[in-house]
């Protein structure tokens, strides 16, 4: 049984770390998109 649940957990932290990462690549993707429109508002007011 506790082999069982010691699988168990390392399956949910393997989805959890996934979840993590994605959630991060999503923060950061949104971060550039920001820096960009900037860039763009920075080069549309020379």
């Amino acid at each position: 049984m506790a082999l069982y649940k010691n699988t168990y957990n390392q399956k949910i932290s393997k989805i959890l770390f996934k979840v993590d990462i994605q959630m991060e690549m999503f923060e950061v993707k949104a971060e550039l998109e920001r820096t960009a429109k900037v860039l763009a508002d920075f080069r549309g007011s020379l």
